[in-house]
C-alpha cells in the first residue's frame, strides 16, 4: 500500500511539473501586439481583443508681438507774463496775480517753488515781469507705457515764434526760452538723459504737484533743442502677461518752464496784453483781440524698442 501510494504521488508531481513547464513555456513566448483602433470622436465603440487608440496633441506658436500702448496726460500750458501793478500803499510796483495758482512763477523768478503772496509780493523776484501760472499742474507731462515692449522718448522744442503766425520771422526772428525740468531724483530712477544746450544743467525748486496741492522738488533744467532730452519708458508687461521687473518705471513724467520776455521772441509786441483779473478770462472766442497765442511748443518722438 505505501508503495502504491508513494508511486502514485511521484506519478502526480511529475505530471503537474510537466503542466507547470508547459504554462512557463507558453508566458515566455511574444504576445500579439494590440489591435489598431480609431474611435470616432464621442461615440460609443466595440472591442472584442485587446486594442489601443492613439489621441493627436497638436499646437503652434504665436509671432512675438509687442504692444506699444502708451498714455499721455499734460496740463493746459497756459501761462501769463505778470507785468505787475502799481501798489500806492508800498509806491512800488508789484504782481497782479497772487494767493492763486498764477502766484507760481518761472524758476528765474526766484520765488524757489514758492508762490508770490500779500506778504512777500513787494519783495524783489517775486514774480513781477516773468511768465507765470507754473503750478505744477499747467506746465505737467506724464507718460505711462500700458504695453509689452520698451518706448525711447526724446523731447525736443520749437522755440520760435514771429508777430504773426507763430512761425519764426526769417526777418526778425525772436526765441522763445522753453525749458525742461526734470525731478533730480528721476534722473537715475527713470533714466532720463538730459543735456543743456550750452553749460551745464541748471539746478532749480519747482512746484510739482497742482495749485491746491503741497509740494515742490528739486529739478534738473536745461533749455528745450533737438535730443536734449531722451529716456526709455520701460514696458508694464513681459509677454506671458506677467509684471515687468521694471514696472516701476513704466511712467516718466517732467514739467515745463518758460523763459524770456514776451517783447524778447515776438518782435512787434505780437502777444496781446489784457487788464484782467483773471487770466482764465481769456478764452478763444473767436475775437483776434481775446485770444490765448502761441509762444512756442515742444515735441515729444516715440520710438518703439524690441528686446
Amino acid at each position: 500500500m505505501k508503495k502504491f501510494v508513494k508511486e502514485t504521488s511521484k506519478k502526480f508531481a511529475t505530471g503537474a511539473l510537466a503542466v507547470l513547464a508547459t504554462i512557463g513555456s507558453a508566458s515566455l513566448g511574444v504576445s500579439a501586439d494590440p489591435t489598431p483602433i480609431t474611435p470616432t470622436n464621442g461615440q460609443d465603440f466595440t472591442i472584442t481583443e485587446e486594442s489601443e487608440a492613439t489621441i493627436d496633441v497638436l499646437g503652434f506658436s504665436t509671432e512675438k508681438v509687442y504692444n506699444y500702448e502708451l498714455n499721455m496726460s499734460w496740463g493746459d500750458m497756459k501761462f501769463v507774463f505778470d507785468r505787475g501793478v502799481y501798489d500806492p500803499a508800498t509806491d512800488k510796483i508789484t504782481k497782479k496775480h497772487i494767493n492763486n495758482e498764477w502766484a507760481y512763477c518761472e524758476i528765474a523768478a526766484g520765488l524757489n517753488g514758492g508762490a508770490a503772496t500779500a506778504a512777500t509780493q513787494s519783495a524783489a523776484g517775486t514774480g513781477v515781469g516773468y511768465w507765470c501760472g507754473f503750478d505744477g499742474s499747467k506746465n505737467h507731462v506724464e507718460i505711462t507705457n500700458k504695453g509689452n515692449g520698451n518706448v525711447e522718448l526724446t523731447v525736443t522744442g520749437n522755440d520760435e515764434v514771429s508777430a504773426e503766425d507763430g512761425e519764426a520771422s526769417a526777418a526778425t526772428p525772436g526765441t522763445m526760452d522753453i525749458q525742461l525740468a526734470v525731478k533730480s531724483s528721476d534722473i537715475t530712477a527713470d533714466g532720463w538723459s538730459v543735456t543743456p544746450t550750452t553749460g551745464s544743467l541748471t539746478t532749480a525748486t519747482m512746484k510739482t504737484g497742482g495749485y491746491s496741492a503741497v509740494g515742490t522738488a528739486e529739478m534738473k533744467v536745461a533749455s528745450v533743442a533737438d535730443g536734449i532730452a531722451t529716456t526709455v519708458i520701460q514696458k508694464q508687461f513681459n509677454l506671458d502677461g506677467s509684471p515687468a521687473s521694471q514696472d516701476s518705471a513704466n511712467s516718466v513724467e517732467f514739467w515745463i518752464n518758460v523763459h524770456n520776455t514776451p517783447d524778447d521772441f515776438a518782435p512787434g509786441g505780437s502777444v496781446p496784453k489784457y487788464d484782467v483779473s483773471d487770466p482764465y478770462a481769456i478764452e478763444s472766442d473767436g475775437d483776434d483781440e481775446t485770444n490765448w497765442v502761441s509762444i512756442g511748443s515742444f515735441t515729444l518722438n516715440f520710438n518703439p524698442i524690441e528686446d
